[in-house]
C-alpha cells in the first residue's frame, strides 16, 4: 500500500513540494490545489508517515476484540444477576427457574491478564529490536537520541534512515504493545473498584468524552488532518510567524485544544442522527445485511 501510495503521487510522502515548502502529505492551504487535498484525504491514511492505516489497522482490530470482550462479560453479568433474581423470587413463593443460578460470579474477565502478557511481550520485543538497531547507527548516542526521538514517526523508521529491513515492525511492537499494556492496566484497575464503581466511572464526563470518539474511531482518525485547518487559522492571526510556521508550546496547545473542541462538537451533532455516512455507519449497515445479528445501538449511552 504505501508502494501503491507512491505511485499515485510520486515522491509521496517525503518528497518537499517546492510550491509551499512542505512534505508531500501536508499541502498547505492557500497554495496547494484542490486536488491535493482530496488525494491527501485517501492517502495520508494509508501511508502518511505517523501510524498510517496498515500496519496500525491491525491495532484497531485488537480494540475491537477488546470491547467485544468487555461487552461478553457485561452480557455474563446481567444474565448470571437476572438467573439470582428469578432464583430467590422463587424462594418466595415465585416459579422456581429450571437450574439453580451460579453460586459464584466474577466480574474479572479472564481476557486482561492474558491481553496484559501479550502487550508486555510486543513491547519488550519491540524494545530489544529498537535498542539493537539504535546501538548500529553511525554516530553514537547522539545519533540514537535523535532517532529515539522521533519513535512516534512510523515510517521513518526504516533502511532508508539506518534502521534495517525491520526498523518500522520493532516500532510498532514497541508503542502498540504499551498502548495495550496502558489499556489492560486501565481496565484491570476499574474491575478492582467493583461493579457499581466501575459503571459510574464509564457514565462520568471525561469517559463520556473520550468515548465518543472511539464510537467512530476510524472515521475521527481519517478526519484528524482537520488540525491542519486550524494551524493555518492559529498561524495567520500569530504575530510575528508564517502560515504553518512552528510555534511555541503555547500555540501547539491551543491549536491542540481547538481541535478537540472541534471534533467534539462535530460528533456531538453527528451522535443526534445516528452517525449516518461514517465509515462505521458505513461497515455496520452491510455487516446487519450479510450477517443476521442484531443491530446494535450507535448511542453512547
Amino acid at each position: 500500500m504505501w508502494s501503491l501510495a507512491g505511485y499515485v503521487k510520486p515522491g509521496y510522502p517525503w518528497k518537499i513540494d517546492p510550491s509551499t515548502g512542505h512534505p508531500l502529505y501536508t499541502p498547505s492551504v492557500g497554495t496547494s490545489p484542490f486536488k491535493d487535498f482530496v488525494l491527501c484525504f485517501f492517502l495520508n491514511p494509508i501511508a502518511a508517515p505517523v501510524e498510517p492505516i496498515f500496519p496500525y489497522l491491525a491495532t484497531a482490530f485488537i480494540g475491537t476484540v477488546v470491547a467485544h470482550k468487555m461487552c461478553d462479560c457485561a452480557d455474563a453479568d446481567a444474565g448470571a444477576g437476572a438467573e439470582a433474581a428469578a432464583y430467590e423470587a422463587s424462594e418466595h413463593g415465585g416459579a422456581r427457574p429450571t437450574a439453580p443460578p451460579p453460586r459464584e460470579y466474577s466480574p474479572r474477565p479472564s481476557f486482561v491478564p492474558r491481553y496484559l502478557r501479550v502487550g508486555f511481550a510486543s513491547m519488550s520485543t519491540g524494545l530489544v529490536g529498537l535498542v539493537a538497531l539504535y546501538v548500529r547507527l553511525p554516530g553514537g548516542a547522539p545519533a540514537a537520541l535523535d532517532m529515539y526521538r522521533l519513535l512516534w514517526n512510523h515510517r521513518y523508521y526504516d533502511s532508508a534512515h539506518g534502521m534495517g529491513t525491520w526498523g518500522w515492525l520493532f516500532q510498532y511492537l514497541a508503542l502498540n504493545g504499551f498502548a495495550l499494556v496502558a489499556t489492560t492496566t486501565m481496565i484491570r484497575a476499574v474491575e478492582c473498584r467493583g461493579a457499581r464503581a466501575s459503571r459510574s466511572f464509564g457514565d462520568g464526563p471525561i469517559v463520556t468524552f473520550a468515548r465518543r470518539f472511539g464510537l467512530v474511531a476510524l472515521t475521527a482518525y481519517c478526519a484528524q488532518w482537520i488540525y491542519t485547518v486550524l494551524q493555518f487559522v492559529v498561524t495567520a492571526v500569530w504575530p510575528g510567524v508564517d502560515y504553518y510556521d512552528r510555534l511555541p508550546w503555547s500555540g501547539a496547545l491551543i491549536i491542540a485544544t481547538l481541535t478537540y473542541m472541534a471534533m467534539h462538537i462535530v460528533l456531538r451533532v453527528w451522535e443526534r442522527v445516528g452517525y449516518v455516512g461514517s465509515m462505521e455507519w458505513v461497515l455496520s449497515s452491510v455487516a446487519n445485511r450479510l450477517v443476521s445479528i442484531k443491530k446494535q445501538s450507535s448511542g453512547i449511552v
